[in-house]
């Protein structure tokens, strides 16, 4: 079967280019942010194992439940605080 590339009328492009871009913009602001944290923290954002996310999955995961009262500040940090996705940092191990 031939598969087609889908097409976006003007209007759709237009928003799919500004919620793109933002949305990358919002992530790159979150990695920052975690950067900062373990710098103060002395620990590394680093969500390797089965455990972890990283920020991709957790918005995503996070995402499904926009407009319902779980989604609130305690949540978000709770799954940005997850110990699997941080470990020391190599001047701790040292």
């Amino acid at each position: 079967m031939l598969k087609t590339r889908m097409e976006f009328t003007t209007e759709e492009t237009v928003i799919l280019e500004r919620q793109t871009l933002r949305a990358a913009a919002a992530f790159e602001e979150i990695f920052e942010l975690l950067c900062k944290v373990g710098d103060r923290t002395g620990r590394e954002w680093c969500p390797v194992g089965s455990d972890s996310e990283a920020v991709r999955e957790i918005v995503d995961r996070l995402s499904s439940e926009l407009g319902s009262a779980y989604l609130n500040r305690e949540t978000i940090v709770e799954a940005f605080g997850n110990p699997s996705n941080w470990e020391s940092s190599h001047a701790d191990a040292e």
